[in-house]
């Protein structure tokens, strides 16, 4: 896809009012809404203009710099702990196809599978998330037949984010979805910009405060951190533990140990993954060798998100009830 071609598309798929599915009638938008919508239009006119001199080339790769201290040699009980994750690192750059993992932009949708609307606010649910199961890491557990997940959530601004996952089989069987739903009446800072993935597999430590009471607890807390302006915790969180980002698998950051519990069951929900408006955290330490010492907003912040809360979204899913339920937290 040219980039002139490409530019219309991550315009359009933000202004774009008159495609399906309508809004309802009923839908009522207050000026407040109304002035917010349009002042964050107005921003991501000016973030899409700004990406344009950090476009990302299609073959290009993102690694991590390795950790400075290696905590598996002082904790060697911490080796059956480690977990893979894939940060996703989501870049400006040509539009993938609507079967490809993406983030943001056209996916795949069934002609007759009616678009989901929330009840509440009456608002379609934007797509948010594409991702093929080869692209995920093994320990992220698909259903059974299944090879493609979609998340989905409702673009209005709160403390939450009411979230959607869909789980496919057959991918080239599917269509590719002519229209996207209308985002006339959306919070564009919660609609990505279309963007290709370019995924990377990183081991990652549970964050200390997400462990259980005992003796490896208590060790690590008592951890001497290198640094005289951080605590030993976190020292861990910033440099050595889980990476920010949007990623699928591994441990979510400190922000979110506190497990999710199903309203169903009232088990604690398994954490799936994450999608952040910033995939450096904050923290130039996590900013891909590639991009060390260069400006790191038009990539770490390619995605144009604003999320409520930490500023990233964390999915967890139950496994034991029927359907696979997920709740955000943020």
């Amino acid at each position: 896809m040219q980039r002139r071609q490409f530019m219309a598309m991550a315009s359009s798929a933000l202004l774009y009012s008159g495609c399906k599915p309508r809004h309802p009638a009923e839908l009522s938008i207050t000026p407040e809404i109304k002035r917010t919508i349009v002042e964050q239009q107005s921003a991501r006119q000016q973030h899409l203009a700004t990406l344009e001199g950090f476009r990302v080339p299609t073959d290009a790769v993102r690694t991590t710099p390795p950790r400075v201290i290696d905590l598996l040699k002082e904790y060697p009980e911490l080796r059956s702990r480690v977990r893979v994750s894939v940060r996703l690192h989501p870049r400006y750059s040509d539009e993938p196809k609507p079967q490809e993992s993406k983030l943001g932009g056209s996916i795949l949708w069934p002609a007759e599978e009616p678009w989901p609307v929330d009840e509440q606010s009456k608002l379609a649910y934007q797509p948010i998330l594409q991702l093929r199961l080869e692209d995920a890491p093994a320990q992220v557990k698909f259903p059974p037949k299944k090879d493609l997940l979609q998340v989905l959530w409702v673009p209005r601004e709160g403390s939450t984010l009411k979230v959607k996952l869909v789980w496919r089989s057959g991918i080239e069987s599917l269509a590719a979805l002519a229209e996207l739903p209308s985002t006339e009446h959306a919070h564009t800072n919660l609609i990505p910009v279309p963007c290709r993935l370019f995924p990377e597999r990183v081991p990652e430590l549970p964050e200390v405060a997400s462990l259980p009471q005992g003796e490896l607890k208590t060790r690590l807390e008592a951890w001497k951190s290198p640094d005289a302006n951080l605590g030993g915790a976190e020292y861990l969180h910033k440099y050595l533990n889980a990476c920010p980002g949007t990623k699928i698998g591994g441990y979510p950051r400190k922000e979110a140990t506190k497990d999710a519990v199903c309203e169903r069951c009232r088990w604690p929900m398994d954490y799936t993954l994450t999608i952040s408006g910033d995939d450096y955290g904050g923290d130039p330490r996590w900013a891909p060798s590639e991009e060390t010492g260069r400006p790191g907003e038009g990539y770490a912040k390619a995605t144009g998100l604003k999320l409520p809360g930490s500023g990233s979204c964390h999915i967890f899913v139950c496994r034991r009830c029927e359907g696979w339920p997920a709740q955000a937290t943020a």
